[in-house]
């Protein structure tokens, strides 16, 4: 098993083996809790498990140290060759978030990353990242915290997350980066003294890409817009996409006739395979 310094830039991290890697910073207070023992990852059922049953592929768990609740991921890929000398999706998480920390994107402190490899073919990932505990998820936040709350504070937290959740994707797509899986779900909410914070979580199939990339704005976009369709009025939502296109009438109307086409259709798609048909 292989413990490096550091993280190398090539896109998987040992071909055959157990690889390792914990921040130096977190490496006493790991070794302290019960995933001190790196060589039993794969077998780790300890904690809070979040997600994950016994027989399914990925577990994420919540694991108390001494330096506060970090949150563990484990991807298994079965028998999969998926993954035959290619990024698995923990180490894809681990670049993303790193990319994105880069350019002053927020995102969970990244502590811990692994992987098991069987000649070159993945057969589990591994990813520790710091739990951001006063956080909740954009979608919660809507539904329980902003849905309550009086109409002049309403619009003004609406003002002011959706200008600061604008300007991130703005920044990352402007630095080619793209998440790739950016539902409210994944982008996180913290309340602060003089405001929100957002985060930006779970973005395994990241990429960094100058080529196409209007097409995965598009994709973006339509993320984001997928729970607004139930959240906010149509007005609320092409103002907020003319927010992000700096104003750019004639692309933000191209732009929004084509989100809506695309959930529209996809709405239309999943009546149909709803439907039973007539005998």
């Amino acid at each position: 098993m292989t413990r490096k310094k550091g993280l190398s830039r090539q896109r998987i991290h040992t071909v055959h083996g157990k690889y390792r890697f914990i921040a130096p910073e977190w490496a006493d207070a790991i070794a302290r809790s019960c995933l001190g023992n790196l060589d039993e990852w794969s077998f780790f059922d300890a904690g809070k498990g979040l997600v994950g049953e016994p027989h399914e592929k990925n577990h994420v768990f919540r694991v108390n140290t001494d330096k506060g609740r970090v949150i563990f991921k484990r991807y298994r890929t079965g028998s999969s060759w998926r993954y035959f000398m290619r990024r698995g999706r923990a180490a894809g998480e681990w670049a993303g978030l790193a990319a994105l920390n880069k350019i002053g994107i927020p995102v969970p402190e990244l502590i811990g990353l692994g992987e098991d490899r069987q000649f070159g073919r993945l057969v589990v990932g591994y990813l520790i990242i710091r739990e951001l505990e006063s956080a909740m998820d954009l979608t919660t936040f809507a539904r329980e915290v902003w849905s309550a709350m009086k109409p002049p504070e309403k619009q003004a937290v609406l003002t002011e997350i959706r200008s600061r959740l604008f300007g991130l994707v703005k920044r990352a797509h402007d630095n080619h980066l793209f998440h790739r899986d950016l539902t409210w779900n994944n982008i996180l909410v913290q309340k602060e003294h003089d405001g929100y914070r957002l985060w930006f979580i779970d973005c395994p199939r990241f990429k960094n890409r100058r080529i196409g990339r209007s097409h995965l704005q598009m994709v973006e976009l339509s993320c984001l817009a997928k729970v607004a369709l139930n959240m906010l009025t149509v007005t609320e939502r092409y103002r907020s996409l003319l927010i992000f296109l700096d104003g750019d009438r004639a692309k933000t109307r191209k732009i929004f006739r084509e989100i809506t086409s695309r959930h529209a259709g996809n709405a239309l798609n999943r009546t149909r395979k709803s439907t039973p048909k007539e005998a």
